[in-house]
């Protein structure tokens, strides 16, 4: 099981708070956030896993999610990884695996073989 990241947020709060990268109504997606999360995300190597998780089912949150939140969250991810440097992949759970065993035996990076069109379509508008 690949954990998502896991820590401590400090800002946007007077008290700190527990960043588990969970995308829902009551905390929206920031660029603190985003940044948060690539910084807390487990690695192997230079490959930085970034898994995110909603209880979309829930009214409150499939309504923010499916309203704007989640164009907002790629939206922002896409931007830092770009100000980082970082080559981002959106992959299925079995092709974070794989990338994560490939990783381990040292064969360089996985790169999910997949249809690229609809994530260029998104980065484009």
């Amino acid at each position: 099981m690949i954990p998502g990241p896991f820590g401590i947020r400090w800002a946007q709060r007077l008290k700190p708070r527990i960043e588990h990268s969970e995308l829902c109504s009551y905390d929206p997606a920031t660029e603190y956030r985003v940044r948060r999360w690539l910084e807390l995300a487990p690695r192997i190597g230079e490959d930085i896993f970034l898994k995110l998780y909603s209880h979309g089912t829930q009214e409150c949150h499939s309504d923010y999610l499916l309203e704007g939140g989640l164009e907002l969250t790629l939206s922002l991810i896409i931007t830092e990884c770009r100000r980082a440097g970082l080559d981002l992949h959106f992959s299925t759970a079995w092709e974070m695996r794989q990338a994560v065993e490939a990783a381990e035996r040292g064969d360089g990076r996985f790169i999910p073989q997949r249809d690229r069109a609809a994530v260029t379509e998104f980065e484009m508008t």
